[in-house]
């Protein structure tokens, strides 16, 4: 009779435990929140905490913030550790077979064609976080501008250059790689070399594990940039090399407090650096997630770029496009990280002005084709498909008050 009792109450034990850790399975995030309230009932958080949030290979997956604004609740959060679970190191091993298939080697790749990027943002982003998960991820652009000065400052700061930390000698700037950065939208990312050194001291320091960074290198093609949960330094590898990842983004942690100002439809994250560029995370979510695994080494060949002015949509649609005043399109930048066509196809390109933040409507507009033998675009955003291949579309907007948006997009020709 006591055995059965025993046996019965371990039953009963391991029933409990299991209706406890229920809703944290369910809604780790609406867990995590329960345990951080203020005076009135409402969670609360700071720099520096940790918030369960998504699901990965067996475990709810830990971020740390990074920035949090009390008003609108937005938060800039990264892994807590660096992840190297089965799944990363599957994917990483993969792109190493498909190069050796290939018989080519990577090269140059920016972060708009990187193929973690296409990872996150459909992968990962799609089967790590339920719903109500998704719903609270905002998109985040990741501008031409912000990846510049990145860049710039690490090359001007050698107390973060493990390199030269070690006794070498800084080298030069690649002006090229320098050029060629372009912006991008997305959900999950990797931190830049900015925000990174901006906040090297809130992530945790718990590995010894190497993970990659938004920003590429500026001295040699086939390096990247990576950060050192040692030493906390920043490496120049070879980018393909490792197997740990640190995916960051801005999630909304609650209501805001009050209403932005409604001519803004984005909220700059704060940081705690001076020279920290932290990435704009867009109030307005997107129903698509057009991301996708882009694997493709950049090319100097360059076409004859072609001019228009465009005029932006006055419909009653909600998406408005600027491509030469037509309003739809095939592909629309700088969503779209990779399209699909044939040989013979023709195929029309579509800007997305949301992402802008702006009423103007004049731009001009200049397009480019980075091979020729693959496909050719005309003054109006036709793209021609030409023969079998892969290259890129970039598109430079230049509004009237001067300033420039560069996109671009994998074309692959079938």
């Amino acid at each position: 009779m006591k055995k059965r009792f025993r046996v019965g109450r371990k039953i009963m034990v391991v029933v409990l435990a299991a209706v406890l850790c229920l809703p944290v399975i369910l809604n780790p995030m609406e867990a995590e929140a329960a345990k951080k309230k203020g005076n009135s009932g409402a969670a609360t958080y700071a720099v520096g905490d940790d918030v369960a949030f998504g699901f990965f290979d067996g475990t709810i997956l830990s971020w740390t913030i990074l920035t949090y604004d009390d008003t609108t609740k937005q938060a800039l959060v990264v892994s807590r550790k660096p992840l190297n679970s089965r799944s990363v190191t599957a994917y990483r091993l993969a792109i190493d077979q498909m190069y050796r298939d290939k018989k080519t080697e990577a090269g140059y790749v920016r972060w708009s064609e990187n193929y973690w990027r296409g990872w996150l943002n459909k992968t990962f982003y799609e089967t790590c976080f339920n719903d109500a998960e998704r719903a609270m991820i905002l998109r985040t652009t990741l501008s031409e501008t912000d990846a510049k000065n990145s860049i710039m400052n690490y090359y001007h700061d050698t107390s973060m250059d493990a390199y030269v930390v070690q006794g070498n000698k800084k080298n030069s700037l690649n002006m090229a790689i320098y050029n060629s950065q372009t912006t991008t939208k997305d959900y999950i990312f990797f931190l830049s070399s900015d925000e990174y050194t901006a906040h090297k001291d809130t992530m945790k320091n718990e590995t010894k594990l190497i993970f990659p960074l938004r920003t590429n290198a500026y001295d040699d093609p086939t390096q990247g940039l990576f950060g050192n949960d040692t030493d906390k330094l920043i490496y120049r590898m070879y980018y393909y090399a490792g197997d740990s990842i640190r995916p960051a983004m801005n999630i909304q942690l609650g209501e805001p407090e009050a209403t932005t100002d409604d001519s803004s439809s984005t909220t700059k994250s704060t940081t705690n650096s001076a020279n920290s560029k932290i990435s704009t995370s867009d109030t307005s979510k997107s129903t698509t997630n057009t991301a996708s695994t882009s694997n493709t080494k950049a090319t100097a060949t360059a076409t004859s770029a072609t001019t228009s002015t465009a005029t932006a949509s006055t419909a009653s649609n909600s998406k408005k496009y600027a491509n030469n005043g037509t309003n739809t399109g095939d592909l629309t930048l700088p969503d779209d990280s990779e399209y699909t066509t044939s040989v013979g196809a023709t195929a029309q390109v579509a800007i997305d002005l949301e992402y802008l933040n702006s009423t103007e409507k004049n731009y001009t507009i200049t397009y480019k084709s980075s091979d020729a033998s693959v496909f050719t675009v005309d003054s109006s955003g036709v793209i021609t498909a030409v023969g079998k291949g892969s290259g890129t579309i970039t598109a430079r907007m230049k509004k009237s008050n001067g300033k420039t948006y560069t996109m671009s997009c994998r074309v692959d020709v079938n």
